[in-house]
């Protein structure tokens, strides 16, 4: 899925000295701000109001000193990932920032900060029992794989849904983490139909599919999927340590990727490559399940598998993101949300272990600004 942000257990950086380094370093910085402390009382501690007034606002000054910090930290003020709730408590600006430099996101993102390996030096790595191969300059998919947790729970909502016979399409395997889950689970009677059109990472995928011995049950294109057979162009982001984050688009140009905002911006090399829709395939079993994460290009390839959605009704899990829809799809999120309802199918918010919110056209406009990529289950309305 998303080549997204996932808070989760990193290396060995901070370690216990690096960590008091790192935090006398911030304490330092924090000092030469020379923002206002939080209002205290005269005895040192903190403002207290009567219990029937609380909890009362916090100090404006306050919230715009937690923002200041964490826009020093990690580029942009508090969002739903890191919610300025979670630090108003802190009894001071200081305590703000070495609870920020001590969490998990602050770990995860120190990563993408500092070049621990060179470009492309691929291992191979064991993950949840298959064998795959991992590029270790990737600090998103690829570290995922080596900590043993890149979407488990979507991987394992996959597999609640397959059979021995069934047969599965990844648009956008990248390292091939659902494509090696799904061909195990579907036995050599089933079929994986994985498409990656990142020449080195496609190269990477083949290889841990032959690793696996799963060879005769997976299928696999160097190829993007869209509306129709053609051309199109394969933007890579260079110099970022998410390869993920390349894209397709229907020109034939090669201009610019994403920004982090998913809109187009600078630093890119593009290929073309061949693009053929879902509905070519043409697959022998029953198409069971469907993942989809093409960095805002679902819609295109949603259009290329009208056909199979009718005849197959595939569960499908894809990425929604309505900044790269916008810029990549040429579509808003309620435009896309209203596709997949006019082909039958009812959306809800992934979320492991309970059921999630219902999204339809109607009220996908909430989701418009959201600075994370998210999850959507598409169910058909009728179920074979």
């Amino acid at each position: 899925m998303p080549a997204k942000r996932r808070p989760c257990p990193r290396h060995r950086l901070p370690s216990d000295d690096n960590r008091g380094h790192a935090m006398s370093l911030t304490t330092r910085l924090l000092e030469n701000l020379q923002l206002p402390r939080k209002p205290r009382d005269e005895d040192g501690g903190p403002s207290a109001a009567p219990a029937a007034l609380r909890p009362a606002p916090p100090p404006a000054s306050f919230v715009h000193q937690i923002n200041v910090v964490h826009t020093a930290l990690f580029g942009w003020p508090c969002d739903q990932l890191t919610p300025i709730d979670d630090y108003l408590a802190c009894d001071n600006i200081h305590q703000v920032g070495l609870k920020m430099l001590d969490s998990r996101r602050f770990r995860w993102d120190i990563r993408d900060k500092i070049g621990l390996w060179p470009e492309n030096k691929w291992v191979m790595t064991e993950f949840r029992g298959l064998k795959v191969w991992v590029n270790l300059f990737d600090g998103f998919v690829s570290f995922g794989v080596l900590h043993g947790n890149w979407e488990n729970p979507e991987a394992d909502f996959m597999l609640s849904w397959l059979k021995p016979g069934d047969g599965v399409i990844d648009a956008g395997a990248n390292l091939g983490v659902f494509t090696l889950q799904a061909a195990r689970a579907v036995g050599p009677g089933g079929k994986v139909h994985a498409f990656e059109p990142m020449r080195t990472t496609f190269g990477m995928l083949a290889r841990s599919v032959e690793a696996n011995d799963f060879g005769a049950r997976c299928v696999l294109y160097n190829e993007g999927l869209g509306t129709a057979e053609g051309d199109g162009a394969f933007h890579m982001s260079m110099h970022l340590t998410n390869p993920g984050s390349s894209y397709i688009t229907m020109d034939s140009e090669m201009h610019s990727a994403k920004d982090g905002g998913g809109q187009p911006g600078a630093g890119t090399a593009g290929e073309r490559i061949r693009i053929r829709p879902i509905d070519a395939i043409a697959p022998a079993q029953r198409i069971r399940f469907i993942k989809i994460d093409v960095e805002g290009f679902e819609p295109h390839v949603i259009r290329g598998a009208a056909r199979t959605l009718t005849e197959h009704a595939p569960v499908i899990l894809t990425e929604f993101f309505p900044r790269s829809l916008r810029a990549i799809g040429g579509i808003t999120g309620p435009d896309y949300v209203a596709m997949l309802e006019k082909l039958g199918y009812r959306m809800s918010v992934f979320t492991a272990g309970r059921g999630g919110e219902k999204v339809t056209s109607a009220n996908a406009c909430r989701f418009d600004d959201i600075a994370e990529p998210i999850s959507l289950v598409c169910m058909p309305a009728k179920q074979r």
